[in-house]
């Protein structure tokens, strides 16, 4: 909440993945300016892959911070 400067933390979520296997997230984010989401894999790089519904040129990042 930019007003009072608070955060919501929520617990980890843990996926089990086979190793050398590629996974697909697709991530919706309907929350506004007012609720970032922040989205990073301990010890991973993520590939971003498209936006909006839209092809994007790939992009390796460590962290996704998306808005609304």
């Amino acid at each position: 909440d930019p007003e009072t400067n608070e955060t919501t933390n929520v617990p980890l979520a843990i996926f089990n993945v086979e190793p050398k296997k590629r996974i697909r997230f697709r991530m919706i984010n309907s929350l506004s300016w007012t609720c970032p989401v922040e989205l990073t894999i301990q010890n991973h790089t993520l590939t971003i892959i498209g936006t909006d519904g839209e092809d994007v040129k790939p992009k390796n990042v460590t962290t996704l911070n998306t808005f609304s």
